[in-house]
């Protein structure tokens, strides 16, 4: 029932990988997992590309514990 629900990475799946695609595709992620899961904050993201889609890594920090945490092979794909 939340339409807005999950991030814009789908939008950007086929966006050039120069800086300024990069750029959006790191501001779509930190922008939904800021809205979405407050609990953590994301301390770095690495985007990787691949034919018909994309591979996402994530640095974050559990805000209540202050642990690190990281999340590797993100897939996005068509």
């Amino acid at each position: 029932m939340r339409r807005d629900y999950g991030s814009r990475l789908f939008e950007l799946i086929d966006s050039a990988m120069n800086k300024s695609g990069v750029m959006d595709i790191y501001a779509a992620t930190v922008e939904a997992l800021a809205k979405w899961e407050p609990r953590i904050s994301i301390t770095k993201v690495n985007v990787i590309p691949g034919v018909g889609g994309m591979t996402i890594d994530l640095s974050a920090v559990d805000k209540e514990t202050g642990n690190n945490l990281t999340i590797t092979g993100i897939q996005i794909a068509r």
